[in-house]
């Protein structure tokens, strides 16, 4: 009996540290920063940097995620300013002729890490209320819109998990 309990009790943590390394999206977050005054509840969002046919999709995503917390989404003039700010990141290595044929390339077929850094600012005094980011890295020079909606959406509901609800509601899973 109690070498099935140890078999259980290590299975389920062999369970956890999986599911903590991993994300259901793909795509790894991270908050540096946490958490606006409880007074605000609006934000518009404003993109830096995000390539045109990936704007649309990341700002509605994004603003879906944070509205799933109470937060009101307005044009411009919110308690919150959110700025999305793309930063591209080439992991491409050199590619060499090996000795007897063919190109090889020693950094594998990585080609990009797309990172997308999250920051809100109060919109009256300026002052960094929370920031954070999300990341993947890509193994092609192209990404698939419609993928990447959902794991967008499932990414930024990630890095937002800590912050402070607005509603009695909980964002679903």
């Amino acid at each position: 009996m109690r070498q099935f309990n140890c078999v259980g009790v290590a299975l389920t943590l062999v369970a956890l540290l999986s599911a903590c390394a991993s994300s259901r999206s793909g795509i790894g977050t991270t908050v540096d920063e946490c958490c606006p005054p409880p007074d605000h509840t609006t934000f518009h969002v404003l993109s830096e940097k995000i390539p045109a046919f990936l704007g649309p999709v990341v700002v509605s995503n994004f603003n879906v995620a944070l509205a799933s917390y109470g937060m009101q989404p307005v044009e411009r003039e919110g308690d919150l300013a959110v700025t999305l700010n793309f930063e591209y990141t080439d992991l491409t290595a050199d590619k060499y002729v090996g000795e007897f044929q063919g190109a090889t390339s020693p950094g594998g077929d990585v080609r990009f890490m797309a990172t997308i850094e999250i920051e809100m600012r109060d919109n009256k005094s300026g002052e960094k209320v929370w920031s954070g980011s999300v990341q993947r890295v890509h193994p092609v020079r192209w990404m698939r819109v419609g993928r990447a909606s959902t794991a967008f959406l499932h990414a930024f509901t990630d890095v937002l998990r800590g912050f402070p609800y607005r509603t009695n509601e909980i964002p679903t899973q």
